[in-house]
């Protein structure tokens, strides 16, 4: 196309059920932090604090137009791997300005290098806390789950959580979860304003593990994995937790004195580990939990005792981190009598906030802070389209949908890197309503595009049985203004039209699609949950992953420009590298390894995309800024000794081959195909061997068994004989080797 065309057809808006009655906006929009973990109000003071990670303590003036925020402590200065995690009030605040902060010194696994500390806060709050008069309450040892909230319940007695100090694998790794030596994988009870000898606080008495031998007498309830935010609503003293989970389950708990919550024995309602011995009380069962396909990470709220909501009053308001959903419950006892999701917020929630008043906060961990409202469109349904011909993308005619053909205003492109499906191939569109623009900015993230703005993905695999290539679904992401929706249609058999799919997603026979096996029923096209769809397609991803700078040609980014898709190319003082193709043997092998981990990893492992360590895949960060190479891994060796991340010059230390390689609870990416990518496997263990070593390896060649097989399959010539086998042996049900995809 040499002239715009403006795309004056969408049909795709509002949402195919009922919107949720509450959105979010800022509440402070002026204000911006970096990486914020708890935000609270100052009583009396018309003042709010928020913490950030990196242990700096701010003040803001609880006003909507503000636009400064003072530094009144700093507990990370000086500390190079330090983390600040939670911090709670005084009940008595206004008089005696005692804050309690937990925060670790080292978040590697060292001893003692957790703890809880009061500090006070002077009158006129923008003057800095003394930091010399920190006292020390007590240590644990720190690591990689800290939990960290901390509240007091009516009679002024402190709680707070530890989380079990693991890395995300393996679960419970130092088998504390059922331990009541020691404090983790708890929440803790204990009484600050009276001493027992040196000790700087007092186990209270009618604590419920203080006559146990050999057990903690702070602990008041224990089996946490990581008690990501709890409350304790005064009325009726309940206190509700929000624990994250490890591969199946988000829980919320009502918690209870003496209880067993069930880690690492279980993961929420399932079963976990049989290896572990069970602690002296029976284990409770959540109050509600969510799987992995709504979301992949509590963050646990409060009970809303507010006015500006009398029909939330009494209700327990949580979210999740990685989908941004928000729910609210209602509970009598043990039954959940109401637990609907309220609003999908497009941030990754890190915490909530209470305004003086009582009413929600929500707080981003990109560092922005969002109040909840009420949705004016709450009570009504828009005609959303239930079929892929009247959403006005494509062409199509009464009977038909034009196969692809898109509508006028309605561009196609093409990207060098692409995420890895297997067997199929793949169209990309954009629609931008009118002829209206994406605004381009340095970080992807900051790019502002137009409400109603579409892309479109669509996966086709080939009919050999009658030489053509059908399509099997196409997958639309929708920008609300808010946050990014995804949609998936699936076409029918007669390859004349596509059907929206509900939220859950599914998996369907090839045959579904008029597509001739050997063996059909064995052969399936699974389809990813809406809420799995967002844990990518985020905020802080930029909409359509491979819609990018780096990614597009720079034919198609003159072309985008020229009409007005893109308001700009990149900015001139912005110099950037090109992807290719990871399949293209007649590239380097440095770009395409690169621009696999970008096409296939980077949505996540990028600054505030989600991921649990801190890589930065993005392709326009240089090797030596991807944090990984030489870095020890977080998540786990998997028995790798002298493991890395990336050990240059060796593959068979390095757990990133390891985890795009296993078909275990390790494997990357976490919604990838079910079929290996070999050829990935092959291209990055080349590629990992090609880096110079900073220093001559120093393992003394010991490797998991299976990290061993699977490099002598990347050697053999027996290599397609064995991926072929591997993949029958899945269909089959067989385990052949233990964590590896290939076998």
């Amino acid at each position: 196309a040499q002239d715009r065309v403006p795309w004056t057809t969408s049909r795709v808006m509002g949402s195919p059920g009922p919107p949720k009655p509450y959105h979010i906006e800022r509440a402070y929009p002026n204000l911006q932090f970096q990486n914020p973990v708890e935000l609270r109000a100052m009583p009396g003071a018309g003042r709010m604090l928020m913490l950030q990670v990196d242990g700096k303590l701010f003040a803001f003036d609880d006003d909507q137009d503000c636009d400064e925020a003072d530094l009144i402590l700093d507990v990370g200065a000086g500390l190079e791997k330090m983390r600040a995690f939670g911090f709670g009030l005084h009940p008595d605040f206004e008089r005696n300005r005692e804050l309690f902060l937990v925060y670790s010194t080292d978040i590697r696994n060292v001893e003692n290098a957790a703890r809880l500390s009061r500090f006070r806060v002077p009158i006129d709050v923008p003057n800095l806390i003394d930091r010399s008069s920190e006292e020390v309450l007590m240590t644990w040892t720190s690591g990689g789950h800290n939990g960290s909230t901390v509240q007091f319940d009516a009679e002024g007695m402190l709680y707070f959580s530890a989380g079990d100090g693991s890395r995300p694998f393996p679960p419970d790794e130092f088998d504390v979860g059922q331990d009541l030596s020691d404090i983790r994988a708890t929440i803790c009870r204990i009484d600050v304003d009276r001493r027992d000898g040196d000790q700087p606080y007092r186990i209270p008495d009618d604590n419920p593990f203080v006559d146990v031998p050999g057990a903690r007498g702070e602990i008041w309830a224990y089996g946490f994995r990581n008690p990501w935010r709890y409350t304790i609503d005064r009325p009726t003293g309940r206190l509700l937790c929000g624990d994250v989970g490890w591969e199946m389950w988000e829980s919320v708990f009502d918690v209870k004195r003496g209880g067993n919550y069930g880690w690492s024995l279980f993961e929420g309602p399932g079963p976990l580990r049989t290896d572990v011995t069970q602690g002296p009380t029976p284990i409770q069962k959540p109050l509600t939990a969510y799987s992995h396909s709504l979301g992949q990470s509590i963050t646990g709220g409060f009970v809303y005792r507010g006015s500006e909501f009398p029909e939330l009053d009494g209700a327990y308001l949580y979210g999740d981190y990685v989908s941004g959903l928000m729910w609210g419950l209602r509970h009598k006892e043990a039954e959940v009598t109401w637990n609907p999701v309220i609003a999908v917020t497009g941030i990754p929630i890190i915490t909530f906030g209470q305004s003086a008043s009582g009413e929600p906060l929500v707080v981003s961990y990109d560092g922005s802070i969002h109040r909840l409202v009420r949705n004016p469109q709450g009570d009504r349904q828009d005609t959303f389209p239930t079929k892929l011909s009247e959403t006005g993308i494509f062409e199509s005619s009464k009977t038909t949908l034009q196969l692809l053909t898109p509508a006028p205003g309605v561009y196609p492109y093409e990207i060098a890197a692409e995420s890895f499906h297997e067997g199929v191939s793949k169209r990309y569109h954009v629609a931008i309503p009118e002829d209206q623009s994406i605004r381009v900015a340095k970080l992807k993230r900051q790019w502002k595009y137009p409400v109603g703005t579409v892309f479109v993905r669509t996966f086709s695999k080939p009919d050999d049985a009658n030489g053509r290539t059908v399509p099997i679904e196409t997958q639309l992401i929708h920008y609300d203004g808010l946050s990014w929706q995804p949609y998936s249609y699936l076409w029918d058999q007669s390859q004349a039209e596509a059907h929206l799919l509900d939220e859950s997603g599914g998996s369907y026979p090839l045959e579904h699609f008029g597509l001739g096996t050997d063996d059909a029923s064995s052969e399936s096209w699974n389809v990813h949950a809406r809420s799995q769809c967002r844990s990518c397609h985020t905020n802080q991803a930029g909409g359509a992953v491979g819609f990018s700078l780096e990614n597009l040609s720079d034919e198609s980014i003159a072309q985008f420009v020229k009409i007005g898709v893109l308001d700009q190319a990149a900015p001139q003082w912005w110099a950037i590298g090109k992807t290719v193709s990871p399949s293209d043997e007649h590239a380097e092998l440095e770009p395409r390894a690169r621009s696999y981990l970008a096409a296939n990893c980077a949505h996540c492992h990028r600054r505030g995309g989600g991921g649990s360590v801190a890589l930065e895949l993005e392709f326009s960060h240089p090797n030596e800024s991807i944090n990984a190479i030489d870095v020890p891994p977080m998540q786990g060796t998997f028995e790798i000794e002298d493991a890395r991340v990336i050990a240059p010059g060796d593959p068979s230390r390095s757990v990133m081959l390891y985890r795009i390689a296993t078909g275990g609870v390790g494997r990357m990416p976490k919604l990838s195909h079910h079929d290996p990518d070999d050829e990935g496997i092959q291209l990055i263990h080349d590629w990992i061997g090609s880096l110079r070593a900073a220093a001559p390896a120093t393992s003394n060649g010991k490797t998991s068994r299976s990290l061993k097989k699977l490099i002598g399959v990347l050697q053999s010539d027996q290599r397609e004989v064995a991926i072929e086998s591997a993949r029958q042996a899945r269909k089959n049900g067989d385990v052949l080797i233990e964590g590896l995809t290939l076998t």
